[in-house]
């Protein structure tokens, strides 16, 4: 009897101990699984440092002095541009350069040399800072482009580049040029092909840096290094990236209405936020939890060795920016004497302009990253016959209305030639009056919708931005 019942019992208990058996190693695996990521996002990986005139790669492996470096200038809220100068300068041993020439004294030792780039491809026109007609701010624009991105380029040139020798614009502004900055490759087709261009168009100015991503900042120094030398009078710089269309009229009229004895850097301002990490990318499940939940922070992301600190410094966000003339030299003084940083904009913006006292100034209508979507086939019908081919190509064409053409000064599209084209149409049509933007007025007992006048062109008030080494 009693057997009987301890064989019951053990049949009765064998699949509880089996079920038990299989929870806890489940529960062990996820666990392991767990700990396994979050040891890989801590896990740091070989770095890319921009230092000195090129490229070079952090190989050492060894992280013992890092920890002494942040005991000794501090890894919790940034503290400003000098503590990342001397953090920088002692993680990468930087020296001085002796027989560097300072552009200033006052500002620390020369560490980088931003006054000897070639431009072995020039432009051919010359820089015009006067009008005598009228006594008008000059501005010179600056594209940013690839070498290879030859069709981007002519797209600009048949679009808005071509809208800054409209008399609407000269006599709001006067242009002093208009160039494309390009850096070095080593393809010779590419090469001979720039240099076909340049004696084409006249426009491409080429610098001795290898034109890589990570190269970014050391070919945004080289434009202030570059109107120093060819183009010291000029009142205002407009940097640009060639996937970034201009309305160049509401540029004009805003840069007609800024001040030239402020130094100052202008766009739409960021930062003061907590920067993205790329610690974890060697971990192929770290990799897929990061796409899977969309949270990756691709080549905008920085480790905690290149940037310890809680928080970015707030900046100009970098596809289109103006510099004032007078910030120009001072720019480039702090760039020589402030280690070289990965982002071009925190670098130049963030950093540079503190060390020097250079002010940055935002506006919401200067810069956006999204133009409207078209959705109403009724409504903008149009937009949708800027070309069959750009139909074709993209699907539903993403371009603005003639309400955000109005009040924007640029905005970013995808890259291609086709949106480029679209964002030229919808802007041409804007201003032929041949679309309107209706605007609502609101009364105390009424609603009044008026059509708005393209002659009446939006000037972008621009905000000084207070604190910017603090948290946003």
């Amino acid at each position: 009897m009693v057997s009987t019942d301890s064989n019951s019992w053990t049949s009765r208990t064998a699949p509880l101990c089996k079920t038990s058996v299989l929870l806890f190693l489940s529960t062990w695996c996820l666990c392991t699984v767990f700990v396994y990521i979050v040891l890989a996002t801590m896990r740091p990986r070989q770095i890319e440092i921009v230092h000195g005139p090129f490229v070079e790669y952090d190989d050492d492996d060894d992280e013992d002095n890092l920890l002494d470096y942040y005991m000794a200038f501090g890894v919790g809220q940034y503290a400003g541009v000098e503590n990342y100068t001397k953090y920088t300068t002692a993680r990468l041993g930087l020296h001085p350069l002796p027989n560097v020439r300072p552009i200033r004294a006052d500002i620390g030792a020369v560490i980088n040399d931003v006054t000897s780039f070639q431009y072995l491809v020039n432009i051919q026109q010359t820089c015009s800072t006067k009008n005598d007609a009228d006594n008008l701010n000059s501005v010179f624009v600056v594209v940013v482009s690839a070498p290879s991105y030859f069709e981007k380029r002519d797209a600009i040139r048949r679009t808005w580049m071509q809208n800054l020798m409209d008399k609407t614009v000269r006599d709001l502004v006067n242009v002093a040029g208009f160039a494309f900055l390009v850096g070095l490759t080593d393809i010779e087709n590419i090469q001979a092909d720039i240099e076909k261009e340049n004696r084409k168009h006249g426009d491409i100015i080429q610098v001795d840096i290898l034109d890589t991503y990570n190269n970014l900042t050391l070919k945004s120094v080289s434009i202030l290094n570059w109107v120093i030398k060819f183009c010291p009078q000029v009142n205002f710089v407009a940097k640009v990236d060639d996937d970034v269309y201009v309305n160049v009229r509401n540029l004009a009229a805003t840069i007609r209405a800024l001040s030239t004895s402020d130094s100052s850097i202008y766009g739409k301002g960021t930062g003061g936020n907590i920067p993205s990490r790329i610690e974890g990318r060697n971990s192929s499940i770290a990799n897929y939890i990061e796409l899977t939940l969309n949270c990756w922070t691709g080549k905008w992301g920085y480790s905690y060795k290149v940037w310890p600190w809680s928080h970015l410094p707030k900046y100009i966000d970098g596809p289109f920016y103006l510099i004032s003339g007078n910030a120009v030299a001072p720019l480039l003084a702090a760039a020589q004497t402030t280690p070289f940083f990965i982002s071009e904009d925190v670098y130049l913006s963030g950093l540079c302009s503190r060390k020097v006292g250079v002010s940055i100034r935002s506006s919401t209508k200067y810069y956006l990253k999204q133009p409207e979507r078209t959705l109403n086939l009724i409504d903008n019908l149009t937009r949708l016959l800027v070309s069959f081919r750009m139909l074709v190509h993209d699907g539903w064409p993403v371009v603005p209305n003639p309400c955000f053409v109005r009040q924007t000064i640029s905005w970013l599209t995808d890259g291609s030639v086709y949106q480029m084209n679209g964002s030229h149409y919808v802007t041409e049509q804007f201003y032929a009056n041949l679309s309107h933007c209706l605007m609502e007025i609101v009364a105390s007992d009424s609603v009044q919708r008026i059509t708005a006048d393209p002659k009446n062109l939006t000037v972008a008030s621009f905000n000084l931005v207070s604190n910017p080494d603090l948290v946003a």
